[in-house]
């Protein structure tokens, strides 16, 4: 689902919606009765300007100067513990990984996070934008909020939570999500730009499609009835191995697949959806991201190999939560893949190389994990260091 489709003015959306509703529906759901909430999404709607915000482009304006990138705004540890993986979540992430690290691209976009906040609450758009979002979501869904599809509307506000208590960072009256209640469950959309459906009892599929037995043709289908909100050109299913092994719900990964490789890792960091069913195979939440709305390109950076970045991570120069005392071996590197890191509480979103380093055995169970270690992919000439003469977390 992409931001930039959404209504040129309010005036106009009524009929639109009145037009669309003839002929789609809302997929798996049948409405017999339902409590019509038009008139608070009227006045929440005439409340606010809508307008058709930019796409985010990640194309290096002309003639720009890149600027350095302070050390300590791209890696924090709040609100993180220690990152390690068990071998088959390793082999799983590199197996997955939309780009082979022999093929990185000579330069990647790095990012401003309009979302940052140190109290990880969802924040960046504003009332007019998240808004807008409501009502693309709407249409992706086939939901007509001028008939009867809704029963209820609310907004949450930053002083609404305790997560910033004096508006220190966020403005008490931001609006941190919008939550809309139907017969089926919830739709909420967060300032982030995170959209997450819940359907309360879930939604089982057809006979004929399995998420269990099949999940692949499953997750076709499903790819095709949601279409529209997915608003995806060339679904790329990800499924685990290790689907409903737990016995709990279990989810499976869609991303937009793109032939460029810069978009591919983009649309997967940044754009994924998870369909999350529960231990029965019923659909019960469908979660999309949307983190590029909440994202500003600041330019395209000159990128090292794998290679380069494995020596850096020899060297000492890396960034992990690992607090312990280990020596980095080459013969301890795993495996090694490209990607972003996107947490809310760091202020620039870049690339990066994620090492996974065999760690000794644990001493009662013998068992072998595996932890991560970052080194930029961006040329170091361009990382700003504040805190250590090589940048090293660790140091």
């Amino acid at each position: 689902m992409k931001a930039n489709k959404l209504f040129e003015a309010i005036g106009g959306a009524k009929d639109k919606y009145l037009e669309k509703s003839e002929r789609r529906r809302l997929p798996f759901v049948s409405y017999s009765g339902w409590i019509a909430c038009a008139a608070c999404i009227c006045i929440a709607i005439m409340s606010v300007m809508l307008f058709k915000p930019e796409t985010i482009d990640v194309a290096e304006p002309d003639n720009i100067k890149l600027e350095s990138i302070s050390s300590n705004s791209i890696f924090s540890i709040e609100g993180m513990g220690f990152e390690a993986y068990d071998e088959f979540s390793m082999n799983e992430k590199l197996k997955y990984a939309p780009i082979d690290v022999a093929k990185t691209p000579a330069t990647l976009p790095v990012f401003k996070n309009l979302s940052y906040n140190p109290y990880s609450l969802p924040y960046g758009l504003d009332e007019g934008e998240l808004m807008e979002l409501v009502w693309d979501v709407l249409e992706g869904l086939g939901i007509d909020p001028f008939a009867k599809d809704l029963t209820n509307f609310e907004k949450t506000r930053v002083s609404d939570t305790r997560g910033d208590p004096r508006g220190f960072l966020l403005p008490d009256d931001s609006v941190l999500q919008i939550r809309l209640t139907a017969s089926f469950g919830f739709i909420t959309v967060y300032a982030d730009g995170t959209v997450e459906i819940q359907y309360t009892n879930g939604i089982a599929l057809p006979e004929e499609y399995s998420i269990k037995d099949e999940p692949r043709l499953a997750m076709e289908y499903l790819c095709k009835e949601y279409f529209a909100l997915l608003d995806f050109d060339n679904p790329k299913i990800i499924i685990s191995e290790k689907l409903f092994d737990s016995g709990i719900s279990s989810y499976i990964t869609v991303y937009d697949n793109s032939e460029n490789l810069t978009e591919d890792l983009l649309n997967y960091i940044y754009e994924k959806a998870q369909f999350i069913f529960n231990d029965d195979g019923s659909l019960s939440v469908i979660r999309i991201n949307n983190l590029r709305s909440v994202a500003e390109c600041i330019g395209q950076y000159p990128t090292i190999s794998a290679e380069e970045a494995e020596k850096l991570l020899l060297n000492g120069t890396h960034y992990s939560t690992y607090s312990g005392e280990m020596e980095i071996t080459a013969d301890a590197i795993r495996g090694v893949e490209l990607t972003y890191r996107t947490s809310d509480v760091e202020r620039m979103w870049l690339p990066f190389y994620r090492f996974y380093v065999e760690m000794p055995p644990n001493e009662f169970t013998g068992e072998i994990a595996y932890a991560a270690y970052y080194v930029p992919a961006i040329e170091p000439e361009y990382i700003k260091t504040e805190y250590s003469p090589d940048f090293s977390f660790n140091n």
